[in-house]
């Protein structure tokens, strides 16, 4: 278990409304799913800056998959995707070519040599959900709340989700980084404006 998650009862809250959410997300229809991560992924392809490395992510199971905005990433020699070392995400280029390495987490994660973060134009990260002030549930790991901090203040960080997953309050701890950005399949659903505290 991971020392950043919450104990007592926050930990039996917090672990709640992460199976509340996996259960939603399982719950949607296979053809759905696939129409709105195309959906969300040219919506985020379209806030992403002209040129820099994006660090996004390989979808597995019944995530939001970003497939073909990782393809067009490759495309243009863009593409990061995040592999775990310890108890950190480490930012690693990947040209399409060699075969990604399924993880301990079953996440297949790119072999080669890490970049700085500094560097990063832009990060997307999925969520189990997202609540209206861009605090995130993620699985329970705290990767993404430790990999946050690193980036530079103008890094566009953009959370995704379906909108299934959104909800009322995510139950954020001291240590949760809030999102400034989301993006789900329903553009009104969608954007937070930066504010105080948000990346």
């Amino acid at each position: 278990m991971d020392t950043d998650a919450p104990s007592g009862s926050g930990r039996s809250d917090k672990q709640r409304r992460r199976s509340e959410a996996r259960a939603r997300r399982a719950a949607l229809d296979p053809g759905s799913r696939a129409e709105w991560s195309a959906e969300v992924a040219e919506q985020v392809g379209a806030l992403l800056p002209a040129s820099g490395p994006v660090m996004t992510y390989v979808a597995i199971r019944d995530e939001l998959d970003l497939g073909a905005l990782n393809a067009r990433l490759v495309r243009e020699r863009r593409l990061v995707l995040p592999r775990v070392e310890g108890r950190r995400l480490a930012p690693v280029p990947w040209d399409g070519g060699e075969a990604l390495v399924e993880s301990r987490f079953g996440v297949p994660e790119p072999a080669g040599a890490e970049i700085d973060p500094s560097v990063l134009v832009a990060v997307v990260v999925p969520a189990l959900a997202i609540d209206p002030a861009g605090h995130r549930i993620g699985y329970g790991a705290g990767f993404y709340d430790r990999f946050l901090p690193t980036l530079p203040t103008d890094c566009l960080v953009v959370g995704v989700c379906f909108a299934a997953q959104r909800i009322d309050d995510a139950g954020p701890e001291p240590h949760d980084v809030a999102l400034a950005v989301v993006v789900t399949e329903r553009p009104d659903h969608g954007r937070h404006p930066p504010a105080a505290g948000h990346r």
